[in-house]
């Protein structure tokens, strides 16, 4: 097989930690790291496992760049190999301004040719791409760019999209009265620039059927899913559970809401029990809240093979999301990359979630999880899947025989690369 030199544009790099970065790697194992090369936009530090080449060009060096001339971004090298022209990156992140006025004078400046180019130019000719992939985010000036480099090397640009952005009608950022007037350009603009990818793409991806589905009334192109992998094996599997239900995910985008209203109906079911959360909250009252409930236990954020031992060992997994009115709308198509492995890892898993939400749309039918749409059979349905140890186990039986179909990570990466091959 013919390995193609291969340049990726996304906002994430690739990471062990990070949901997103971490879903690209497991796509492109076993493709060579001398043919990787990555382009992105938030100050990480990458895993250096399966590319050696990256280059950052965040918000700030843009500025920067239009304000003295000096050359936008930086190649990142491995903790310890730096040079003089090279960098390594500050895993701290600082609070970011999120609002429609920053994210209008933010495209502006990318597209602008006010910022200097020269050392991303001259890295990119270093690469020279025979393929570009895209990782679709919200910033419209990434697709741009994808299009300039692809005229330019007569290389072929596969586009994958987890993200419903081109249908957001209404701002999801941090708005203020001045800030919420530019949305609607902004939307425009990227949308704009979505079509002009969409018209320069060979090959579309997608993480999600009703994502898939919804683009393609669209645009009417032939497109692909292939969904988040599991690492999971029959080997990871373990009988001696314990009775416990674990949350690992986002504290977000109101899902705390729902966490709460769980574990209350969990604790009014079944006193012994409690959710034992894992993650960061993101800010302090939600925090406080949390700590306040009686049926949560919030822990740290842990890495990722340490969750990973602990979704072994329980017997129950929880995934929820928002009901409230906006957050049904605007995050319909949310698909967490942890549903692989929690299918995966042959536990009962509960899903609280709006009955349009991507994941509930995945999983009806299929009786491969406890899935709760309404608010108010909450307790009946954690009740009934409690007291009954077969349903639990058909739940998992059935979540890992899904799991082995739809997030196998051998054949989806296969898939996946023989796209990028094509």
């Amino acid at each position: 097989m013919r390995y193609k030199r291969l340049l990726i544009i996304s906002h994430n790099c690739f990471s062990q930690t990070g949901s997103n970065g971490r879903t690209l790697a497991n796509y492109l194992k076993g493709w060579p790291k001398e043919k990787i090369a990555q382009f992105y936009i938030h100050a990480e530090q990458p895993d250096f496992n399966v590319c050696n080449r990256y280059f950052c060009m965040t918000d700030l060096s843009v500025c920067k760049s239009i304000m003295n001339r000096k050359p936008s971004g930086y190649i990142v090298e491995s903790q310890g190999t730096n040079t003089d022209t090279t960098k390594t990156i500050d895993p701290q992140k600082k609070k970011k301004i999120k609002n429609s006025l920053f994210f209008y004078f933010r495209e502006l400046a990318w597209r602008s040719r006010l910022w200097n180019r020269r050392d991303f130019e001259q890295w990119v000719e270093s690469i020279s791409p025979e393929v570009i992939l895209v990782q679709a985010g919200d910033a419209g000036f990434l697709f741009t760019i994808a299009v300039s480099i692809s005229k330019k090397y007569q290389a072929p640009i596969v586009l994958y999209n987890t993200e419903g952005y081109y249908f957001k009608e209404v701002s999801c950022l941090s708005e203020n009265m001045v800030s919420r007037l530019f949305y609607p350009s902004l939307s425009r603009n990227f949308r704009k620039s979505y079509n002009k990818l969409i018209d320069a793409s060979k090959a579309e991806v997608y993480n999600c059927d009703l994502l898939r589905d919804d683009y393609k009334n669209i645009f009417h192109t032939n497109s692909q899913v292939i969904m988040n992998t599991s690492e999971f094996t029959q080997e990871d599997l373990k009988t001696d559970k314990k009775r416990q239900i674990i949350y690992a995910g986002n504290l977000g985008v109101g899902r705390h809401k729902s966490l709460v209203e769980f574990a209350n109906a969990l604790h009014s079911v079944a006193p012994d029990l409690i959710v034992d959360v894992y993650g960061k909250a993101p800010d302090d009252t939600i925090k406080a809240e949390l700590e306040s409930c009686a049926g949560i236990k919030l822990h740290a954020f842990i890495p990722y093979e340490e969750l990973k031992q602990k979704l072994r060992e329980s017997k129950y997994l929880l995934h929820i999301e928002s009901f409230a009115p906006f957050y049904k709308k605007d995050l319909k198509y949310a698909f967490s990359t942890k549903i692989a492995d929690s299918l995966a890892v042959g536990a009962c898993l509960f899903v609280y979630a709006p009955e349009n939400m991507a994941v509930i749309r995945y999983l009806e039918g299929k009786e491969a999880a406890a899935l709760i749409t309404d608010p108010k059979m909450l307790e009946e349905k954690i009740s009934q899947v409690l007291s009954d140890d077969l349903l639990c186990q058909t739940y998992a039986e059935n979540g890992r025989i899904l799991a082995m179909e739809n997030h196998n990570i051998g054949k989806n990466r296969e898939e996946f690369q023989s796209i990028l091959l094509g």
